[in-house]
């Protein structure tokens, strides 16, 4: 044994990414959440192509946001393949817990981010945040509830001033890493 671990020491502890998996499972997963969020009224692809193309119409908002989002999903999967999928020490319910949190933190921290660099378009300096319509910036429209008075979009079940709109994300990202984990499956 110690010969094999000599001649191959890199070999030793790594493991293969399964990339079928990672990317169906990534797939799939990204289904299962886009389907709860709209059952909870959640609308993904238009609120990412809202940010990304907001003055493109409703179609190219769609396709836009949508292949954004299921892009997302596959890198996640992959992303989770190669540096959760392996540890052997933790069952997929902690491996799923643990990696929807983390996700779910950054996209706290991606979507402000995003939505201040989309803009009204072009990447303007009066940028307006619509995940915080109070600003002093004009309040941006949320793209998942077009009414004028609509809540915040990056918790739009929310209405803007719920302390349960976090939570609501939380769920969501943790509904998606509970299907990856279980869908990757075990590491072989």
């Amino acid at each position: 044994m110690a010969e094999i671990a000599a001649a191959n020491p890199g070999q030793r502890f790594s493991v293969p990414i399964h990339w079928g998996r990672a990317i169906g499972a990534g797939v799939i997963a990204t289904i299962i959440m886009t389907a709860v969020g709209a059952v909870l009224k959640m609308n993904f692809p238009k609120m990412i192509g809202g940010m990304i193309v907001p003055h493109a119409s409703l179609t190219v908002q769609y396709a836009v946001g949508g292949a954004m989002h299921f892009m997302i999903g596959i890198v996640y999967g992959i992303i989770y393949a190669a540096l959760v999928g392996p540890v052997i020490e933790w069952n997929r319910f902690v491996k799923g817990v643990v990696y929807g949190l983390a996700i779910a933190a950054i996209a706290f921290a991606a979507i402000p981010l995003m939505s201040a660099m989309m803009g009204s378009g072009g990447g303007q300096a009066s940028a307006m945040n619509p995940c915080h319509p109070k600003a002093a910036q004009p309040a941006a429209m949320n793209p998942c509830h077009p009414k004028a008075a609509a809540g915040n979009p990056c918790n739009p079940c929310s209405g803007g001033s719920s302390p349960y709109g976090g939570l609501v994300s939380v769920v969501n990202h943790l509904i998606y890493a509970l299907t990856l984990a279980f869908v990757y499956g075990k590491v072989r």
